[in-house]
């Protein structure tokens, strides 16, 4: 059985890191940077070679879980606030 007091910790915790992100994007929007929410996983790029290292980051598609029973994804958002922003 769930415990009602973190049911209410965690719904308090993601109200408040949207409401972070929310800040960090007007924030820098506001600065004049642009912003694009990166919905994809950083991870080194490796290579077929063992012994060849291509010293570089790539993007991967990000990927939720489903939870059989309830019957919807487990995570929509990382809850980490992933920016690319760029500055014209």
């Amino acid at each position: 059985m769930k415990n009602p007091n973190k049911v209410k910790q965690g719904k308090k915790n993601r109200a408040s890191g949207k409401r972070f992100e929310l800040i960090v994007r007007k924030d820098l929007e506001s600065k004049g940077w642009i912003v694009f929410r990166n919905s994809n996983d950083v991870e080194e790029a490796t290579s077929s070679n063992p012994l060849e290292w291509e010293g570089g980051m790539m993007f991967k598609q990000a990927k939720s879980k489903f939870n059989p029973f309830t019957h919807r994804p487990m995570m929509t958002q990382s809850g980490f606030p992933d920016f690319i922003v760029i500055k014209i």
